[in-house]
C-alpha cells in the first residue's frame, strides 16, 4: 500500500483549496483520512470542487474523518477543503492503488 501524508492550509476563509499536490490530481486512490488541526480557530469544510465555507462535511478542530473504497474508485484531485477561518489547516493521508 502506498500512502501520501500532507497538509493543506486555507489562506483565505471562503476560498476552496485542492488537497492533492499539483502532480497528483489524477492518481487513483482507494481511501483517505482527513483531520482538522486541534489548533484551528474555526471548522474545516471537506468536499469536492463545490465545497465552500457554508457547505461540505464539517470537521471541528481536532475532528477526523476516514473513507475507503475499492481500488480506483476516486481520484486524488476530487478532494478540496475550505475553512471558516483564514489560515486554518487540514491534515490528510491519501491511500493509493498498488
Amino acid at each position: 500500500m502506498r500512502t501520501l501524508p500532507g497538509s493543506t492550509k486555507v489562506p483565505v476563509a471562503g476560498t476552496r483549496v485542492q488537497v492533492a499536490p499539483g502532480n497528483m490530481p489524477r492518481l487513483r486512490i482507494k481511501g483517505a483520512w482527513f483531520g482538522a488541526r486541534p489548533t484551528n480557530v474555526g471548522v474545516i469544510y471537506l468536499g469536492d470542487s463545490l465545497v465552500s465555507s457554508s457547505g461540505g462535511l464539517t470537521l471541528s478542530p481536532g475532528a477526523t474523518w476516514t473513507i475507503s473504497w475499492g481500488n480506483g474508485s476516486d481520484t486524488a484531485g476530487l478532494w478540496y477543503v475550505d475553512a471558516a477561518t483564514s489560515s486554518d489547516i487540514a491534515d490528510w493521508v491519501l491511500v493509493f492503488e498498488e
